[in-house]
C-alpha cells in the first residue's frame, strides 16, 4: 500500500507544481471531474485531470485532458491533448487533434493534424491537414483534407482523403474511388522495396564474401567501442564510488541485498519510468514548468545511465564473493561489474534485457534511498517539534 501511494505521488506532484508555477499565465486547472457548460467560455488554456470530463462551452487556448472518461462537443481554439480510456469528440478544432485513449470516436471539424493511438477508432470528422492513426480496429468516414496514415489489423476506409493513403494491415477494404493520390499497401511497399533490390518478407541478400568482410570490420569496430566504452565508463565510476562511500553501501542492500530488494528497486524504477514521461510532458508545455521538467528530465537521465554504476558494484560484489573474496572491495567490484557489462554487451539480444534491467534496478534503488532518508528526515523533524514544545511548556 505505501508503495502504492508513492507511485500516486510521483504522478501528481509534479502535477500540482505546475498548478502553483503557472498561475501568472492564468491558465485553469482542474483536478476533479469538470465540466464546461455550453454557454460559458474560458480564454485560457485548460488542465482537466479527473475521473470525466465534458466540454460544451468554448476554450479559447489548449485543452490538456487526463480522464477515464472525456467527451468535447464545444469549441477549442487551440490544440487537444487526450489521454483516457473513452474520447468521444464532436466539436470544433483549430489546433492539431493528439489522442491516446481506448475507445476513440471522432466527429465535427478538425482544422490541423490528427494523431491517434488507439484500440478502437471511429472517425467520421472533416480534417484540414493530415490524419495519423495507429489501431487495433479503425473505421473511418468523413473527409481527409491532405493524406491518412493507418495502422491497424482491420481497417475499413470509406473517408474522402485528399492526398495519399498509406495503409498497413492484415485485414482491410477501402473505397479508393475516394481517394485522390496514390494508395500504399504492404504489397505496394513490398513491391517498391523489391526494385531498389530489398526484400522485407525474406530479408537482404548479400554476397557472401561481403559479409564475412563487414563481419571483421565489425567485430574490429565493436571491440575498439567496447574498450572505449569500458575506460571512460569506469573513470566516471570510480569518481562516483569515491564522492559516495556512505551510498554505496545503502544502493548495494537496495540492489543485491536480497532477492525481495532487487525485485522491489526493479519495480520502482519500471513504474517511475512509466509513471513519469506524462507529469514531464504537462511541465514541459508551460512556460514557467519548463525549467523544472528538464531538471528532472536530468535527473532522470542520470539515475538512469550513470545509477548503473552502483548496479554494477553490486554485482561485482556478489561475483567476488562467489570466489570466497569478501569485504568491502568498492572498486575492485565496480570493475568486475563493468567487465561482466561489457562482456554482455557482446550478445546482441541479452544485452537489450541485460541494460534494461540494470537500468531499471538502478532508478528504482535511487529512489528507495531517497525516500528512505525523506522518511528519516520526517521522523527527526517530527522528534525535534516534540522537544521544541516541552521546553516551550517548562
Amino acid at each position: 500500500m505505501k508503495i502504492y501511494k508513492y507511485f500516486l505521488s510521483l504522478l501528481f506532484v509534479p502535477l500540482v507544481f505546475a498548478l502553483f508555477t503557472t498561475k501568472t499565465n492564468a491558465a485553469e486547472f482542474h483536478f476533479k471531474s469538470y465540466t464546461l457548460k455550453q454557454d460559458e467560455t474560458v480564454k485560457d488554456d485548460v488542465y482537466a485531470f479527473g475521473d470525466s470530463v465534458k466540454i460544451d462551452g468554448v476554450i479559447d487556448g489548449d485543452l490538456i485532458v487526463l480522464a477515464s472518461n472525456v467527451q468535447i462537443n464545444g469549441t477549442v481554439t487551440g490544440d487537444v491533448y487526450l489521454l483516457g480510456s473513452t474520447a468521444t469528440v464532436d466539436a470544433n478544432i483549430y489546433g492539431n487533434t493528439i489522442i491516446l485513449a481506448n475507445n476513440t470516436s471522432l466527429k465535427g471539424i478538425l482544422a490541423q493534424n490528427v494523431y491517434m493511438v488507439t484500440t478502437y477508432a471511429n472517425y467520421d470528422a472533416q480534417a484540414g491537414k493530415d490524419v495519423f492513426s495507429v489501431s487495433a480496429e479503425n473505421n473511418f468516414k468523413g473527409s481527409i483534407g491532405d493524406d491518412l496514415r493507418a495502422y491497424s489489423m482491420r481497417s475499413a476506409i470509406d473517408s474522402t482523403v485528399n492526398g495519399d493513403l498509406i495503409l498497413l494491415g492484415e485485414e482491410y477494404t477501402v473505397s479508393e474511388e475516394k481517394i485522390s493520390n496514390n494508395i500504399y499497401y504492404n504489397s505496394t511497399l513490398n513491391t517498391i522495396a523489391r526494385e531498389q533490390g530489398v526484400d522485407l518478407d525474406n530479408g537482404i541478400k548479400i554476397d557472401t564474401s561481403v559479409v564475412e568482410k563487414s563481419l571483421k570490420n565489425n567485430w574490429s569496430f565493436i571491440s575498439l567501442k567496447a574498450i572505449v566504452s569500458f575506460i571512460g565508463f569506469a573513470l566516471v565510476g570510480l569518481i562516483l564510488i569515491t564522492l559516495t562511500p556512505v551510498k554505496n553501501v545503502e544502493l548495494q542492500k537496495k540492489i543485491t541485498g536480497s532477492i525481495d530488494e532487487f525485485l522491489k528497486s526493479l519495480v520502482m524504477g519500471f513504474a517511475v519510468f512509466l509513471l513519469l514521461p506524462f507529469p514531464l510532458f504537462i511541465l514541459m508545455i508551460t512556460i514557467v514548468g519548463f525549467p523544472a521538467a528538464m531538471l528532472v528530465a536530468g535527473i532522470l537521465f542520470f539515475a538512469l545511465y550513470f545509477g548503473r554504476v552502483w548496479v554494477e558494484l553490486s554485482l561485482g560484489k556478489e561475483i567476488l564473493e562467489l570466489f570466497g573474496m569478501r569485504g568491502y572491495r568498492p572498486y575492485r567490484s565496480f570493475l568486475v561489474g563493468r567487465v561482466l557489462t561489457v562482456g554482455m554487451n557482446f550478445i546482441p539480444v541479452v544485452t537489450i534485457f541485460y541494460n534494461t534491467i540494470i537500468s531499471l534496478v538502478a532508478l528504482g534503488a535511487l529512489i528507495r534511498m531517497k525516500k528512505g532518508y525523506y522518511t528519516i528526515a520526517q521522523r527527526q523533524a517530527k522528534e525535534y517539534s516534540k522537544k521544541s514544545k516541552k521546553i516551550t511548556k517548562k
